[in-house]
């Protein structure tokens, strides 16, 4: 229900990632958004990359991220984004290693 959701909005990117018997080992949303502090212009958001445990260092995330930023590209984004815990140290060596740097401080307020 919730890939359906967000499947039929223009500003959403799904890609999963899936072996050739069909399991699925992997997906990223990427969102774009507009903001008034880059005049308009659009960025790409990352909301989610996950690859199965047992999968990770195959190069799966890799393929994944070089998708979304050659789709962002494509789609006309100024720039990526995205957030990752304090507490993942490899997820930051690895967007790292793909050229993100980081530069800002997230902070979250749940609603729910």
């Amino acid at each position: 229900q919730a890939f359906d959701a967000l499947a039929d909005r223009d500003e959403h990117r799904l890609v999963v990632a899936e072996l050739p018997d069909g399991a699925v080992v992997g997906y990223l949303q990427m969102t774009f958004v507009r903001g008034l502090s880059h005049q308009g212009a659009e960025r790409a958001l990352i909301e989610d990359v996950r690859v199965d445990r047992s999968r990770r260092r195959s190069g799966i995330g890799c393929r994944l991220m070089n998708w979304a930023i050659d789709e962002a590209r494509s789609h006309g984004a100024i720039l990526m984004e995205l957030f990752v815990h304090d507490t993942r140290a490899e997820a930051h060596e690895f967007y790292a290693s793909l050229g993100f740097r980081s530069e800002h401080r997230g902070l979250r307020l749940p609603l729910r």
